[in-house]
């Protein structure tokens, strides 16, 4: 990426790989998902969350977002690192 572009013949697929999946979502939903509206999702489904008696009974600790990072990087997931750091951070 940069000046150099892409270095390896890997890098492109990989690339290419992660444009036709946001092609396929985009064409699924009807409008594209950019990594802000993925964001702004998780900070407001925990406000929404917030308002309701829902965190006496599902208050994920810090180590569950982590969790779910993990196992979504495994799945190779985009998007839900990004509504793990709109819901983590919006409580500070």
């Amino acid at each position: 990426f940069g000046k150099k572009g892409i270095l390896h013949r890997n890098e492109r697929e990989v690339v290419q790989r992660r444009v036709t999946r946001a092609r396929a979502i985009r064409k699924l939903v009807g409008a594209g998902y950019t990594p802000r509206l993925v964001w702004l999702f998780g900070l407001m489904l925990r406000g929404i969350l917030r308002c309701t008696a829902m965190p006496k009974i599902f208050e994920p600790t810090i180590g569950w977002g982590a969790g779910s990072v993990f196992a979504a990087r495994f799945a190779h997931r985009e998007w839900i690192p990004v509504i793990m750091i709109g819901w983590f951070g919006s409580e500070y």
